[in-house]
């Protein structure tokens, strides 16, 4: 996947679920950036979300850790969709860029 066959859509976000890093902290979503490709698998439009990243302030996933963290991004890829929150796959159907 090169550059010119990708759309990137990149957005602020407020409210969204806090996503977990492996299990060793927890980000609250600020920025979500879907890169979509024409004509991948998916079920609307013949493009979809390939790569997902959410960035925002962290934490610790530990209870009583507490150490500074100022912005993670966590990488959600197509080849690993279970791991996709349902949050940010509807997320990822309602910015769905128009591909003709």
């Amino acid at each position: 996947m090169t550059d010119t066959d990708t759309v990137t859509v990149k957005l602020h976000v407020h409210g969204k679920p806090d996503v977990r890093d492996l299990g060793k902290s927890i980000i609250t979503p600020q920025t979500v950036t879907l890169i979509y490709q024409p004509d991948s698998p998916g079920p609307v439009n013949g493009i979809y979300p390939v790569r997902a990243e959410v960035t925002g302030p962290a934490r610790s996933a530990h209870t009583g850790q507490r150490w500074p963290v100022p912005d993670m991004t966590e990488f959600f890829d197509r080849d690993h969709s279970q791991h996709w929150p349902h949050w940010l796959i509807d997320f990822g159907a309602e910015h769905r860029p128009k591909y003709t």
